[in-house]
């Protein structure tokens, strides 16, 4: 059993220097200016392969004066390529050089930083369940885990921790490695402003904490394991043709699987919310947006894997005999009140066959 909490070596921007804000200020709502992250530079430095990336969100207007500031390790100067992608960053410098501390001299940072290892030898191999997570309940990640082992043979778990304050890392750890048939248990702790809400003009431009999580995964964690499914702990994929998303994974000529999701709500005449608790699915709410599961190897290196989908024209196998169920009630109402049940009702609530099913092979039901 490997278990293992791992950080991130965060470097902060020097002032006067501040990451401008995107948005018009029409557009902003009252507390974007207090949940943008204005001041990373980057969110973690790290070995991956014969590179040292640069992990962090886009650089923007900052750019050209991190182009101007001097990068080494060891005193040997490195090439630094700046590259901004969606929500997030993808800089790297080709280095197969030792030494794990990295000099800047810019105007954007002084002083000398460590540099993270490359970690994706915990991960080779494995079918991994990842996610990023802030106080969800510890049944409800215990539960979230314990479905997706059973029903298709996840053995491995890697969690980013967006500053829970509910409980330790090391709480959050040791659920994970509790479980029955996880052989690794990764918690990452990933302590920056997740970013503000599309506001109401549902504009998602500010929200760079989960897409730079998964791009920093993908490199320094998972470039070796053989899948993994990128799924929230209110998330749990069901494949309705009785195989696992793994199975399906595998026809994939292209490597990477999405799939849509359908809303279950929490209904008031069953126990609290749990994922075993739910039976209906709404027919009144909007299909879920499509999640995916991929191998990290096989998506081109200029490909950007996001919270639903890709980029770069990159297309997945859309896949119609799966479908994730997305739990409206387990969910602290970080957003909105959601978790409250309501009365069942005939018109808006369809039973969820298909889940039970599922659940009754693993015990749920």
């Amino acid at each position: 059993m490997i278990r293992k909490i791992c950080s991130a070596s965060k470097i902060d921007l020097s002032l006067p220097y501040r990451r401008s804000m995107p948005r018009p200020v029409a557009k902003r709502q009252k507390d974007y200016a207090e949940l943008f992250d204005h001041t990373t530079f980057f969110y973690d430095v790290f070995r991956y392969r014969d590179r040292i990336v640069f992990s962090g969100p886009p650089l923007w207007d900052l750019q050209g004066h991190a182009k101007d500031g001097e990068f080494a390790v060891g005193g040997q100067k490195l090439d630094v390529i700046l590259e901004d992608k969606w929500k997030t960053q993808r800089s790297f410098a080709v280095f197969a050089g030792n030494g794990w501390e990295l000099q800047i001299s810019s105007e954007l940072a002084q002083g000398t930083f460590p540099i993270s290892p490359d970690e994706n030898e915990l991960f080779e191999g494995r079918k991994v369940l990842f996610t990023l997570s802030r106080n969800n309940k510890l049944e409800w990640i215990k539960d979230w885990v314990e479905f997706h082992v059973k029903v298709h043979g996840v053995d491995a778990v890697l969690l980013y921790d967006n500053k829970s304050d509910l409980y330790a890392v090391s709480d959050l750890l040791d659920v994970l490695s509790g479980i029955d048939g996880i052989a690794v248990a990764v918690v990452t702790s990933w302590p920056f402003k997740y970013g503000p809400s599309g506001g109401s003009g549902d504009r998602w431009d500010s929200d760079f904490c989960q897409f730079s999580a998964i791009e920093h995964a993908r490199r320094r964690f998972l470039a070796s394991c053989c899948g993994v499914i990128n799924a929230d702990i209110d998330e749990l994929v069901v494949c309705e043709d009785g195989e696992t998303i793994f199975d399906s994974l595998e026809k994939s000529k292209v490597g990477a699987v999405t799939y849509a999701g359908l809303w279950l709500e929490p209904v008031s005449d069953l126990p609290q919310p749990r994922h075993r608790n739910f039976r209906y699915w709404s027919k009144k709410r909007e299909v879920a947006a499509n999640k995916w599961t991929m191998v990290p190897s096989a998506l081109p290196d200029d490909v950007q894997a996001n919270v639903h989908d890709f980029g770069s024209g990159f297309k997945a196998d859309f896949l119609e005999n799966v479908r994730y169920r997305h739990f409206f009630g387990i969910n602290n109402d970080w957003k909105y009140n959601r978790s409250k049940p309501t009365p069942y009702d005939a018109s808006r609530h369809v039973a969820d066959i298909d889940y039970v099913r599922v659940m009754k092979t693993m015990g749920w039901a």
